[in-house]
């Protein structure tokens, strides 16, 4: 599994979800997407997995990333 994505916000929100220490950040205040590459050999599932777009969400809690 691969992930990637993108976070967007104003600046000073941004570095909060970096420093650790400045607690939850209202997930309502930033927009976050990721994107999932999920590769198997299996070839039972090859054909669901392999080529499947995978898309979700997600926030930060305090160190946590949560992702849906």
């Amino acid at each position: 599994m691969r992930t990637g994505g993108s976070v967007v916000g104003d600046p000073e929100l941004l570095a909060s979800l970096v420093d650790h220490t400045a607690g939850d950040v209202d997930p309502r205040k930033y927009f976050f997407r990721l994107f999932m590459t999920l590769r198997t050999t299996d070839h039972r599932y090859a054909e669901e997995i392999n080529f499947a777009m995978w898309i979700g969400t997600g926030m930060w809690k305090g160190q946590k990333m949560i992702f849906e």
